[in-house]
């Protein structure tokens, strides 16, 4: 059985548009059944419960933009979707709420598929002995460097350096969990505009699970055929590995710039098909905005349009409060002088 899981989610906002007990609400828990802890990235205050953590800085003298981070582990991850199973709770509503708002990032999303076996029926797709041997033999297609790390303890096999903002673990759960059947897991963990990339394309898809196996098919590809060749397109992606991957086709330039509706081709379509008319229109009214924008009054965006709309916003929060691919850690060491 293949499920697909959010299993990290780190993201901050600001105390301007949420309190601290706004987010307690929206995590289903009330504040005073919290514990207080210490912040392990050295904010003021923490409360912690069940895998989820409540890093704040209150507005001060000395603290000029108080923030909130929610940061929770697998546990609080699964702690949330328990609470919020009687309200249709969905990952993308859940974090849009915060992300639509001025001052937010997102600056980790872990996200995870299970080739998990729950009955002598259920067969399983991966083998982690057969991928091994497709790595060592060079029989896939990846760019990012690979480890394999396999012992007594641990089966893993890693695409992407620690440094990167987006890396890939392949690796035995039911050896990690201690369970009896076949469980192996795929898991993404996304950082920053990665991880914004990745939502942006599960929002513009409406699933999760679309954008999961979109990025997977499109970052690693097990192979028939040894990798010796210039032209990848030429060898054969094994079944087994199409059939995890859900038979999803690949999502290309999987960035915030790839989106095929963006910024460029909205400025190109005005400057070629509009700019004559608004002129005339401009010229006619003698330069008056005003009747200008009462033309726009009443009409609509649609579902492209918006999506890209948020895509901007996002991305000039982004470059404004925070800088390009920065760790949440050393932002808000930078922020707030922290040592």
């Amino acid at each position: 059985m293949q499920c697909i899981l959010v299993d990290y989610l780190t993201l901050s906002v600001s105390m301007s548009n949420f309190s601290i007990d706004e987010v307690c609400g929206m995590v289903g828990i009330k504040r005073d059944e919290f514990a207080e802890i210490k912040s392990r990235l050295g904010l003021n205050n923490c409360l912690y419960y069940g895998g989820i953590k409540l890093h704040y800085h209150e507005l001060s003298e000395d603290i000029k933009k108080p923030l909130i981070v929610l940061d929770m582990s697998g546990q609080g991850c699964r702690l949330l979707e328990t609470i919020k199973r009687d309200e249709k709770f969905n990952w993308i509503d859940f974090i849009e709420h915060f992300l639509s708002t001025e001052g937010s990032h997102l600056a980790r999303l872990d996200i995870a598929c299970d080739d998990k076996v729950e009955s002598d029926e259920e067969k399983p797709l991966l083998s982690f002995p057969l991928m091994v041997k497709h790595i060592k033999e060079r029989r896939y297609i990846s760019q990012a460097n690979r480890k394999i790390y396999t012992d007594g303890d641990e089966q893993n096999i890693i695409f992407g350096a620690p440094s990167s903002d987006r890396r890939l673990r392949i690796y035995n759960k039911a050896l990690e969990r201690g369970y009896d059947k076949h469980w192996i897991r795929a898991e993404f963990q996304l950082r920053n505009e990665s991880a914004l990339s990745f939502y942006m394309r599960a929002l513009e898809r409406s699933d999760i699970g679309q954008a999961y196996y979109g990025m997977l098919i499109a970052y690693l590809r097990f192979t028939k055929e040894v990798n010796d060749i210039n032209h990848t397109e030429r060898l054969t992606v094994c079944r087994w590995w199409r059939l995890f991957c859900n038979g999803a086709e690949k999502i290309k330039g999987f960035y915030l710039g790839g989106v095929e509706y963006n910024m460029k081709n909205l400025q190109e379509y005005l400057r070629k098909q509009a700019a004559s008319s608004i002129q005339t229109y401009m010229d006619i009214v003698d330069g008056d905005l005003d009747s200008l924008f009462k033309l726009f009054e009443g009409s609509k965006k649609n579902k492209k349009q918006e999506f890209l709309v948020t895509v901007e916003h996002l991305k000039q929060e982004i470059e404004r409060d925070y800088g390009k691919r920065e760790q949440l850690k050393h932002d808000i060491e930078r922020e707030y002088d922290i040592v």
